[in-house]
Formats: C-alpha cells, sequence, structure tokens
C-alpha cells in the first residue's frame, strides 16, 4: 500500500517552518505527501514591492508555495479558498466537510496539523486547528458526511499536531500584538504557548534535510528580508528548530514502543 501524508495548514509559508523537514524526510522515503492550504495568505506581508501587489498577492503566494512543495518533494498545493484572516468565522460544518472531502480524496494514513495552541495563537492557526481534529474522526464514515457527497469513506490512522518547546513563539505572539490581529491573540493566554516535553510523542531529527527546509522558506519571497529564510520571525527563533520537528500524537494508533516515525506499527 502506497503510504501518504496529508499535511493541513492555514497560510502558505506555515508547512516550511513547523514540518517541512519531516516531509521532505518522508518524500525522500517514497511517501505521498500532499498540503492543503487553506487560504492563499492574502492579507500576509509584501516585504518586496517587486514581487507582488495586493491584487495579485494571494496568486503570487499560491506559487511560492507550489515551489516550496517542489522544494520537499510534496505533490502540488491543494486550496480550500478561505479569505485569510477569516478562519475564524467560516461556516463549521462546511468547512469540516471540505476537509472530509479532502482527505477521502488523498486516502492518506497520516495527517498533519498545528496544534491546539496554534503556534505563536494566530487566530488562523487556532481555528484551522479546530476544524482539522473533527474532519479527523469524521472522514472515516457517519451520516453527517455521506460517501455519496462527499466521496468514499476513509479512515486515516493517526492524527499528529505540530509541537514545540514551551515558550519558543512566545515573541512572535507579543509582535502581533501590535497588529490588526491583537485582538484574537490576547484571547489566548501566552503561558498556553508551546508544549510540554512529556506531552511529544514523537521527535524526528531532520539535519539531513535542513537543505531542504531552507529552501520551502525562501520560496515564500514575498515574506522574507532580504531573502533571508530565517527573516520569517524575529531574530533567533526559527534556527533552533531546523534540526528538529516534534509532534504530539493526538489521535489514532498508538504502538506499545515510543514512536520513532510518523507509520511506525501500521501496515
Amino acid at each position: 500500500m502506497t503510504r501518504r501524508i496529508l499535511a493541513v495548514f492555514p497560510h502558505p509559508d506555515d508547512e516550511s517552518y513547523t514540518a517541512a523537514g519531516t516531509l521532505a524526510q518522508a518524500a525522500a522515503a517514497g511517501v505521498e505527501v500532499h498540503l492543503l492550504c487553506a487560504t492563499h495568505g492574502e492579507r500576509g506581508q509584501i516585504l518586496d514591492p517587486s514581487l507582488a501587489t495586493p491584487a495579485t498577492l494571494a496568486a503570487v503566494r499560491g506559487q511560492e508555495l507550489a515551489t516550496a512543495c517542489q522544494a520537499i518533494g510534496a505533490r502540488p498545493p491543494l486550496f480550500l479558498g478561505y479569505h485569510d484572516g477569516e478562519l475564524d468565522r467560516v461556516d463549521l460544518p462546511e468547512a469540516v466537510g471540505a476537509i472530509v472531502q479532502m482527505i477521502r480524496a488523498v486516502r492518506p494514513q497520516v495527517v498533519i496539523t498545528l496544534g491546539a495552541d496554534g503556534v505563536y495563537g494566530h487566530p488562523d492557526h487556532i481555528a484551522l486547528h479546530k476544524l482539522v481534529t473533527p474532519a479527523f474522526r469524521a472522514a472515516g464514515g457517519g451520516d453527517r458526511f455521506p460517501e455519496d457527497r462527499f466521496g468514499p469513506a476513509w479512515q486515516p490512522a493517526r492524527l499528529f499536531w505540530t509541537a514545540f518547546p514551551r515558550g519558543h513563539f512566545r515573541p512572535v505572539w507579543e509582535r502581533l500584538l501590535s497588529t490588526d490581529l491583537a485582538e484574537g491573540v490576547r484571547r489566548l493566554n501566552p503561558e498556553r504557548l508551546g508544549t510540554d516535553a512529556g506531552q511529544v510523542d514523537l521527535t524526528i531529527d531532520v539535519r539531513g534535510f535542513i537543505v531542504q527546509k531552507l529552501a520551502a522558506m525562501a520560496a515564500h519571497r514575498t515574506q522574507l528580508t532580504a531573502g533571508d529564510p530565517l527573516s520569517i520571525f524575529p531574530p533567533g527563533v526559527l534556527a533552533p528548530l531546523l534540526g528538529t520537528e516534534r509532534f504530539t500524537l493526538a489521535e489514532g494508533q498508538r504502538p506499545q514502543a515510543p514512536l520513532t516515525g510518523l507509520f511506525d506499527g501500521l501496515a
């Protein structure tokens, strides 16, 4: 059976700093890697005006994500087409159903998305987390999302949430307090940012795929200062994350032995 991963993220570039090394490693091992992005990131920055305008940013960022997918060996990206900055206002059953439909179409054994803290409290990140988790549960069947409308039932074996050391992204949370996202960001207690070490179920050494991870980051040129892939966030945030990626097993089959890979123990 072909092994597949479906990684679901809110904006182009979220895949790169959270899980690009793991996805590149999986792709190199022959796993089909699919990325599903909820938005085109059309409210993002344009740090180089020669690259895009507000009117073209959605299309440009979509292409940037396609370039990032090439860098990590993933299939061309899929999009849900929701508006950037408005994921917490989508129709919940409709959005969950759209993700169920994507899961059933791709038929992954493993689904990856962001954790409950949204990495650094971004409202879109938290909203997506609240969509993917019920979609994972519902994809296997039931009356809520009938097969004739949403495709043949498929139950992935595992759902992983990205995990980061407790407090690591607090500088990003603090920076967002001076943006138009401040109201939503304040809803999350900054003490809840990150994951305690005891709640991390899988730590993956991706030092062999740092080149691919940096290339995926660098693909998002509109969001970078002088093309520096580490400039997405304040200095010092991303460098310690380049060689190690962490995950919490949120749902699904848990082997008796500690996890060493996404597919451990799966047929």
